[in-house]
């Protein structure tokens, strides 16, 4: 079944804001702040769709969930000690992009779909923590399709086919070339596992703004080589 989750709590600082757009040499960087982050939030509709699906089988470099295969390494190394996943897509709606588009200021327009991309992250981050407390998780780690050479962004199409009625649900589609619109939105696999997970650490795309752990070439490489059997 198919889970809606609406109004998602987002909170964003103007101290994240500030040194996301380079505010600091402002006169009043602190209230610049704020008004975006004031205008963003009243354009942003933050929703989620998400299934608790069961891993009906996994081998080497994929898993297969609720009858549909998801081909990745990454996923099935870290899936290893659970039998469940949440695949989900969350989205802000189409009001940000709207708005930045009918401006014809180009700094407006980046300071817009910059601090959307905030609000997106926070609200994805929320939806995540809300659905690891109803299912009884102490943390769920999420990979998303695109983020890694592992899980291309072809990826999109078997999962939008596993959650099944996204756009009925939230009005996210997918693209021809696997891109959804609206573009404020995101879609991957929340899943819990033995240890921590980042798929930053496996990403060498360094001057990537959303970057939260340093690139670890080791466990790239580990990714590379065959999988450990289960112990």
């Amino acid at each position: 079944m198919l889970l809606l989750m609406k109004d998602i709590p987002v909170e964003l600082q103007p101290i994240q804001v500030i040194r996301r757009l380079h505010l600091e040499r402002l006169p009043e960087p602190e209230g610049t702040a704020r008004d975006l982050i004031r205008r963003v939030l009243a354009l942003a509709q933050p929703r989620a769709v998400y299934r608790a699906v069961p891993v009906d089988s996994r081998g080497e470099g994929w898993i297969r969930a609720g009858g549909v295969r998801l081909g990745s390494t990454v996923l099935a190394r870290h899936t290893r000690g659970t039998d469940r996943v949440y695949p989900y897509v969350v989205t802000l709606g189409p009001g940000i992009e709207e708005a930045a588009s009918a401006s014809t200021d180009l700094l407006e327009q980046f300071c817009l779909h910059e601090v959307g991309n905030l609000v997106l992250t926070r609200a994805e981050e929320a939806a995540r923590e809300r659905v690891a407390r109803a299912v009884g998780a102490g943390e769920l780690y999420s990979l998303r399709p695109g983020a890694l050479a592992d899980w291309p962004l072809t990826g999109q199409g078997p999962l939008f086919r596993l959650l099944g009625g996204v756009e009925a649900e939230v009005g996210v589609r997918l693209t021809e070339s696997f891109l959804m619109i609206p573009r404020k939105s995101v879609s991957g696999i929340w899943f819990a596992s033995d240890e921590a997970f980042v798929s930053c650490r496996l990403c060498g795309q360094d001057r990537c703004p959303d970057r939260r752990a340093r690139f670890d070439p080791e466990a790239a490489g580990e990714m590379r080589q065959p999988p450990r059997p289960n112990p």
